[in-house]
Order: C-alpha cells, then structure tokens, then sequence
C-alpha cells in the first residue's frame, strides 16, 4: 500500500466531498494500437495486436487496490505564521479553509508564492490534502462502455423526473457524462483522447478514507 496523488477539478471535488463520486476515469498512457486486443494477465492487464492472441505488451497500471490517493485541488495560501511551517489553506471548491503544518521545506515553498491566489491542482502540496481515498478495484475498458450507474457513480448529476424510460435514461446519462468528459479534456488532445475518440481508460474504483499516518504506508510520494 502506497500514498500517491490524484487530481480533480472543482465540480469533481464537490462530488467527492457529497459522497456522490466513487469511481474516475483517466486515459490509459500510452493508448494500444487501433484494433488491438486488451485483456487480463493476473493482476495486471496487457494488449496484443492479434484477437485471438495472448496479450505480449504489459500496461502500466497508475494504482493498485489499497493504494491511498490524496486528493489535489485548487487552493490558495490564505495565511503562513511566524512559526515555522504552520499556515492556512483554502479550497476552491467549496471556499472552506483548514490550518495544516508544512515540512521545512515546503513552507519555505509557499512562503516564497504568492497568497490569496488560487493555485492549480499540480501544486498542492501533500500536507494540504484534505481528501483520501482508497483504492478498490482497477480495470480497463473502452470509454464509450460506460452505462447509467456507472454514470451515477461519476458524480454526474442526472435529471430524470420527465423521463421513465430506463434505455433513454441511459442514453441522456452517457451524454452528460461525454460532456463532463470532454471539459477536462483540453482542446488540442480532444482527437485522441475524448469521448467520440473512445480510447481505453482506467476505471478506479475508491472509498473515502481518513487521513492515514505515515508509517501506515509502505512509501510515499510527495
């Protein structure tokens, strides 16, 4: 079990902090070629070019079940003391704040940054996370194989009070998702990597953890 970072954008964060998200999707690097074949080799999963071949070339998979992920967003540096590697941070997402203590090192790296500006997801420092999670389960599979309930525990937020029907409550599901997709996509990798390009994705499935101590892991990543 390892600690390792991942990122969100605020409507994402939302979600995770109402319990409504409990899955992500991030794009398999570097894509099997067009046509190739993915599947299962133990644990890990792997392609082959041929259909009815084994699979020759292994994936490299981001996470593994109980792998804790710590959450970066979109924060600021609202306040450093004088004490040497306590502060104030706030999120973005949801405007709430939370007074951490930065290692040496990092304090001197907000000291140095500019306050009361958001700063990217990238950023964020492995003390200001305020969102774990526990990795549960990984599998591969196209985009575009994703159906209602798995829509749902996007944290996409779906409105269905004039539609009854189950099939067209899929399809509006999977159209909303495309949407939420597609804005995280930026623009230029929209060709290879957005809804109507279908390319092979991780799907991570997560619960919600508290913050775990150091030495409850095996290693870390900062």
């Amino acid at each position: 079990m390892s600690l390792k970072p991942i990122l969100f954008d605020t409507k994402m964060v939302l979600a995770l902090l109402e319990g409504r998200k409990t899955v992500t999707r991030r794009v398999v690097k570097p894509q099997p070629p067009a046509a190739s074949t993915v599947s299962k080799i133990g644990k890990a999963y792997g392609w082959s070019r041929g259909k009815d071949s084994q699979p020759k070339y292994l994936m490299k998979q981001p996470y593994q079940p109980g792998d804790v992920l710590y959450v970066r967003e979109t924060f600021r540096v609202d306040y450093l003391s004088n004490i040497v590697g306590s502060g104030r941070v706030r999120y973005k997402a949801d405007g709430s704040y939370a007074d951490i203590h930065f290692s040496a090192d990092r304090y001197d790296m907000m000291r140095r940054a500019h306050r009361m500006v958001w700063r990217s997801s990238e950023n964020m420092p492995r003390e200001a996370a305020r969102i774990f999670l526990r990795v549960t389960g990984v599998r591969v599979e196209r985009l575009q194989d994703i159906y209602l309930i798995d829509c749902e525990k996007e944290g996409v937020q779906l409105n269905f009070i004039q539609e009854t029907n189950l099939v067209m409550q899929g399809i509006l599901a999977r159209k909303k998702f495309a949407e939420v997709w597609d804005n995280t996509i930026k623009p230029a990798d929209r060709v290879r990597c957005g809804w109507e390009a279908n390319p092979w994705v991780w799907v991570i499935e997560f619960e919600r953890v508290e913050k775990l101590a150091k030495n409850d892991l095996d290693g870390e990543n900062p």
